[in-house]
């Protein structure tokens, strides 16, 4: 559609692909392009790959760029400009602020961007001249941003944020919290101010511009080149490492371990499963007529990642007994640092992994793959993952819009929907699994929101709110994509509350040794919650265990006061 032409290609990129602040490779060539964003790392691979397709050769420069903090601050829409090197922080990226005449005046950044080998002589990269070609700085990640701000209605509204968060816990609630939240935003602006609910959550967009030719030089100072490279060096990738042990214990030998990079993880169907461990398992298997038609004890399976329903890593060693409890790992690694997540799962059930690098992209489903090994229950399995991210980032985006703050993420988000298995067992044998339903996990969700004005609370009050719609959409999402009631730590604590009796306590540094004690739960749960409060956390829990329907067990919610940043939790079963 660019008809091959170097200079289409870059006022492609250039208008097209809107900045995101993070460091490292997330995206990849293809998540950039249909996600429509991504840093400079990542839109300097979608230029490559788009010149190179254009059979225009092109290499990645990474270097350091002076840049004025005003332009900085504009893209990020801060008000204050004296925020950006703490903004730069929080998003991950290497800098250095530049200070002149007792100000900081600029920052010095660490920058990808591209160097393309094209005609130059007469018409800077236009496909009418062929002769006099020279390699050309490309920085398609800077680019001038035009916005309309946000109202920040909710501060307008006198929005009581700790009032209406306990309101929405208190009664089972058929609607999301934001959906909550809309409502009385409107009803304020038919009654006075008027607009709409889009305006008030502002927009930003790109300054278009077409020159019809490549620019002579990078539009910021070129403090130093580092390196040129054709490919990506791993240092800028961020990747995903997965890891499965023998048993449940954290330091137990590892059977799989494998590390891919996000970019070609993110958007796609990602599972985790079990395949027969050898020839004669698999005999034994199809004589019975498949995986979970066969005596447990007959059999031994080996664990197996999957991407888009081809696998792409088996275990080795010495196989797990089908319906033995084991423990699965992910890590994430990126250039800020590495961080991992554990849960424990018994061999033979199913797991499907929703990465989100910035915002969750659902996987392209094509049903005439023949490479696609999968059946459709892995792929509704996926996409209910995905489901449930997408609706989290929407709600966390237009929030961000309510109380006017700028959302940075440093770190991929990572979502599990598992089925739930219990294994059957004939005098001490296990048999066969009783499937129990769909788990949902949220095992890691990481944001820095930053206000764009002076408001001290914006960052705080969204930190809060975001978690409670997160926890509210894994209730409400069971019901809207399987029309099934599903319990969740926020529905939890509304049961707790509703039912009246003893009610929901709230757990500090001050009250946990005399509070904790009586309180009807598990021991591991009483553990858990007391080691939040001895890192200066506050607990709300329900003083026993909760019932809904087949479930029991036990909910609580977690939050750092300073931040507002919580944590949802469930620990039960049928």
């Amino acid at each position: 559609e660019l008809g091959y032409d170097a200079v289409a290609v870059y006022e492609f990129v250039k208008n097209g692909i809107r900045t995101e602040f993070y460091a490292g490779a997330m995206k990849g060539a293809e998540g950039t392009l249909r996600s429509g964003a991504g840093n400079d790392v990542d839109q300097a691979s979608l230029l490559v790959a788009l010149l190179r397709a254009s059979s225009v050769p092109a290499r990645y420069v990474r270097g350091v760029l002076e840049r004025p903090i005003e332009s900085v601050a504009a893209e990020l829409g801060l008000q204050n400009a004296a925020t950006v090197p703490d903004a730069l922080a929080r998003a991950g990226i290497a800098h250095r602020p530049v200070i002149r005449g007792g100000r900081v005046a600029a920052v010095e950044v660490e920058h990808v961007w591209v160097s393309a080998h094209v005609p130059y002589t007469n018409y800077r990269g236009a496909v009418v001249d062929f002769s006099g070609k020279l390699w050309v700085p490309l920085a398609p990640a800077l680019k001038n941003v035009t916005r309309i701000p946000a109202t920040g209605v909710l501060r307008a509204m006198d929005f009581p944020v700790t009032e209406r968060l306990l309101a929405y816990q208190s009664a089972v609630q058929p609607i999301d919290l934001l959906t909550v939240i809309r409502d009385e935003v409107e009803a304020y602006l038919q009654s006075g101010p008027g607009g709409t609910w889009d305006e008030q959550l502002g927009s930003r967009a790109n300054a278009v511009e077409r020159l019809k030719l490549l620019p002579s030089t990078l539009p910021a100072t070129v403090v130093a080149v580092v390196e040129e490279v054709a490919a990506l060096p791993e240092s800028e990738l961020q990747q995903v490492t997965f890891r499965a042990r023998r048993t449940s214990a954290e330091a137990s030998p590892i059977i799989l371990e494998t590390t891919l990079p996000l970019s070609t993880l993110a958007g796609h169907r990602v599972t985790w499963s079990y395949t027969p461990a050898s020839v004669e398992d698999h005999r034994t298997v199809n004589a019975f007529g498949g995986l979970y038609a066969v005596p447990m004890y007959l059999v031994r399976l080996r664990p197996q990642l999957n991407v888009d329903g081809q696998p792409v890593a088996i275990g080795t060693g010495n196989p797990l007994d089908m319906g033995a409890v084991h423990r699965f790992e992910v890590e994430l690694t990126g250039v800020t640092g590495s961080y991992r997540t554990g849960q424990v799962v018994v061999a033979g059930s199913y797991h499907a992994l929703a990465l989100g690098g910035q915002q969750t992209v659902r996987p392209l489903e094509t049903a005439d793959d023949l490479a696609d090994a999968e059946r459709l229950a892995a792929r509704l399995l996926s996409q209910f993952a995905h489901t449930y991210a997408a609706a989290w980032d929407e709600g966390e985006n237009q929030l961000a819009g309510l109380l006017d703050v700028e959302i940075l993420r440093p770190l991929p988000s990572l979502v599990v929907a598992s089925n739930a298995v219990r294994v059957q067992q004939v005098l001490g044998l296990p048999t066969s699994f009783e499937w129990l339903g769909v788990t949902l996990d949220a095992a890691l969700r990481a944001a820095e929101p930053l206000a764009h004005g002076t408001d001290p609370n914006a960052a705080r009050d969204w930190m809060r709110l975001s978690a409670a719609q997160g926890s509210a959409l894994e209730g409400l999402t069971f019901a809207r994509e399987f029309q099934v009631d599903g319990i969740s730590a926020d529905k939890g604590l509304a049961l707790a509350r509703a039912a009246g009796g003893p009610g929901v306590v709230t757990l500090t540094s001050a009250n946990v040794a005399t509070e904790l004690p009586g309180l009807a739960h598990p021991a591991a749960v009483k553990a858990e919650v007391e080691n939040w409060v001895r890192q200066g956390l506050t607990v709300e829990i329900p003083r026993a265990e909760i019932q809904r329907n087949a479930w029991r067990g036990s909910v609580w919610k977690v939050e750092e006061p300073a931040t507002g940043a919580a944590g949802y939790f469930l620990s039960g079963g049928l």
